[in-house]
């Protein structure tokens, strides 16, 4: 469903109204993501993706998520389908303001 998803934006100007410069995100910080990912970590490679964006929204939202894991030592279903959702939301965003967003969405 993901990739379906984000097959969709590749082909749609996401955030079109609005004027951004666009930046390349830092290699860095996609090296960090994979590690995450490679780990099972999603929701903080989320994280570090929502922290190089700067949105206090989907930060937020993915401290809460991961505050749940924590808790609960796993991520309960409706969790879930928030984060995947949050996800979605952020990558139109990450395609808007990174020129290598595909690279980003590669590393998670």
């Amino acid at each position: 469903m993901i990739m379906s998803e984000w097959k969709k934006l590749l082909n749609k100007n996401s955030l079109n109204d609005e004027k951004i410069e666009r930046r390349e995100f830092p290699k860095k910080v996609l090296s960090k993501i994979k590690r995450y990912t490679n780990s099972n970590y999603h929701t903080e490679a989320y994280l570090e993706i929502a922290k190089e964006l700067g949105d206090k929204h989907f930060i937020s939202e993915f401290e809460r998520i991961i505050d749940i894991i924590k808790r609960k030592n796993q991520l309960p279903w409706d969790e879930y389908e928030k984060r995947t959702k949050l996800y979605l939301d952020m990558m139109k965003k990450v395609k808007a303001v990174f020129i290598n967003s595909d690279a980003v969405y590669k590393a998670t």
